[in-house]
């Protein structure tokens, strides 16, 4: 009995130790378009940016992360997955300045204890920047 009672507590804490840094975006955020799809490298892989508009799907003290229109492509040694994610762009002011692709890690996490042991927020920095135009009159 105590031993359940244990579990439960864990679980819950990192239920919300999972979810306590992310915030909904600002009102009136706008969405960012990518004109030419962008492949990065990342560490030992790499990732692919597709065209299109990336609608702000949720922040951090960090910075706004972006969802792509659809899934990234995402590998090494010439293995490529679709994922879910998109393209993080630091907020002004940030020590770190550098973009970064972001994965979807709920997509594939093991059930309840891996929702809350995984993190959503966890970026794949690159060196070059993706360029993107903030769209105008649209926001989400």
């Amino acid at each position: 009995m105590k031993t359940e009672r244990s579990l439960i507590i864990v679980i819950l804490l990192l239920l919300v130790a999972g979810c306590a840094s992310i915030q909904l975006t600002e009102p009136g955020t706008p969405s960012i378009v990518v004109k030419s799809q962008e492949r990065r490298s990342v560490g030992l892989g790499h990732v692919v940016l597709p065209t299109g508009v990336y609608v702000p799907d949720f922040q951090t003290k960090e910075g706004i992360y972006y969802l792509a229109p659809t899934k990234l492509a995402a590998g090494g040694l010439g293995i490529s997955r679709p994922q879910r994610g998109g393209l993080f762009i630091p907020h002004p002011g940030r020590p770190d300045q550098r973009q970064a692709a972001w994965f979807d890690q709920q997509e594939s996490s093991a059930g309840l204890l891996g929702a809350g042991a995984s993190s959503t927020t966890r970026l794949w920095s690159f060196k070059e920047p993706v360029a993107y135009e903030v769209q105008k009159g649209e926001t989400k």
